[in-house]
């Protein structure tokens, strides 16, 4: 597999390609190795937008931090949620937002309130998962508040051996429910 990955490797740089997994590390080689091209970079992008922050992983943090290090305090806005850093095994975490808290000290923090998007029976489900997580003791206790208008219902719990039965089942609830004249 070594020989293989190896061969691939050269092909791809013989080729000037690289493979859509590797760039983000593409990025982060180019900016710890160009000085110049990450100071054009720095100065073409003083503002920077990063949403769904909670999805990010080491790699794509150092590149934010990369961006930002020209300036003490950067012109940096960041929106995520804490409480879904749940994509582990992509190399999410926690930690990426302590982590720039800690770099950044006079950043300002605000917490949103309420939830648009979910009803109150999804939110205490919620919050008594987070409250057995680990991390938990880390995070600030807050009480998720529901500001949507979505009808309330009973949680429904099921499990699934593959994805493509998840699917199956996603697909014919939706259908079922269209039926009974649901939006």
């Amino acid at each position: 597999l070594a020989v293989i990955y190896s061969a691939y490797r050269k092909e791809l740089l013989a080729g000037r390609l690289y493979d859509y997994e590797d760039m983000i590390m593409e990025a982060l080689r180019a900016f710890s190795g160009n000085h110049d091209l990450l100071l054009r970079l720095q100065e073409q992008h003083q503002y920077l937008l990063v949403d769904e922050h909670q999805d990010t992983n080491n790699a794509q943090n150092k590149i934010l931090e990369l961006l930002c290090d020209f300036h003490a305090s950067p012109n940096l806005f960041i929106v995520g949620d804490e409480k879904q850093a749940i994509y582990r095994f992509q190399g999410a975490s926690l930690a990426n937002f302590l982590y720039f808290k800690k770099i950044y000290p006079r950043a300002k923090l605000i917490n949103l309130a309420k939830n648009y998007r979910s009803h109150k029976t999804i939110l205490d489900a919620s919050q008594s998962l987070i409250e057995k997580n680990i991390s938990a003791n880390i995070l600030p206790k807050k009480d998720l508040i529901s500001g949507t208008k979505i009808k309330k219902e009973k949680l429904k719990i099921a499990a699934f051996t593959s994805f493509n039965l998840e699917y199956e089942y996603v697909a014919a609830d939706i259908a079922k429910k269209i039926k009974s004249g649901a939006d």
